[in-house]
């Protein structure tokens, strides 16, 4: 299985989030593959950049040498824009960072702390 984190997953592994941490370690002794959105690469990396964290800069650096990175796609765009419609209408709108970082791949997500 492929797990696409999230901005929050990957900042409490950062944080070292103990849950999050072994969940994260069990699937990779599974056999499964983690991957970020460039969106997700670039809010870590803005963030930690900003804040001149030089010691979770080096550890991300580290995890993204075992993660895959995925680039968006004109279909991620459309998929996108259809889920925003859909939400949209219903009242709940979701920012642009959400949907992109969500979008794009046929992974299971992993990364809302209500499924851990």
């Amino acid at each position: 299985m492929i797990y696409s984190l999230d901005t929050n997953i990957i900042s409490a592994l950062l944080r070292g989030d103990d849950k999050v941490t072994r969940r994260w370690r069990y699937e990779r002794t599974q056999g499964n593959q983690s991957i970020i959105s460039i969106i997700v690469y670039y809010e870590i990396k803005r963030g930690l950049i900003a804040a001149n964290a030089t010691a979770k800069l080096k550890a991300f650096e580290r995890l993204y040498s075992v993660l895959s990175v995925e680039t968006l796609t004109m279909e991620d765009a459309e998929e996108a824009s259809l889920i925003y419609a859909e939400c949209k209408k219903q009242g709940t709108p979701v920012s642009d960072a959400d949907l992109l970082s969500g979008t794009g791949n046929s992974a299971r997500i992993y990364g809302s702390y209500k499924q851990h």
